[in-house]
């Protein structure tokens, strides 16, 4: 379970919004890199965290077409990569805002260069 205050600042970050699509409803923090069940609390930290809405969210999860363009867009990142993924290298789209940000461990993101 995310801390409420760590969900406020990944929203604020978020523009209050799914970084996926825009919406403004039933948000949710999503995890980049599946946790599993009782998974390893190092991908509870900003970088690995975004604000989605619902829809987007179990969309990422249940359909494998999805989950690969998910993946393009740096919503989803391998659990299993080798060698292992740094997050904040890893660019993730603003859909809503048309622009690229790595996010970083502080819970601020970055305009992609």
């Amino acid at each position: 379970m995310i801390p409420k205050k760590k969900r406020d600042i990944i929203i604020a970050r978020d523009g209050e919004r799914c970084v996926a699509c825009g919406a403004v409803w039933q948000l949710t923090i999503h995890h980049r890199i599946n946790r599993g069940a009782g998974g390893s609390k190092l991908f509870d930290e900003f970088q690995h965290l975004l604000t989605v809405c619902n829809p987007c969210n179990v969309s990422f999860e249940s359909s494998a077409e999805v989950a690969e363009t998910a993946r393009f867009l740096g919503y989803k990142l391998s659990r299993n990569a080798n060698p292992a993924v740094d997050a904040t290298q890893v660019p993730v789209y603003y859909q809503y805002l048309s622009t690229w940000y790595h996010l970083d461990a502080n819970g601020e993101k970055r305009e992609k260069e």
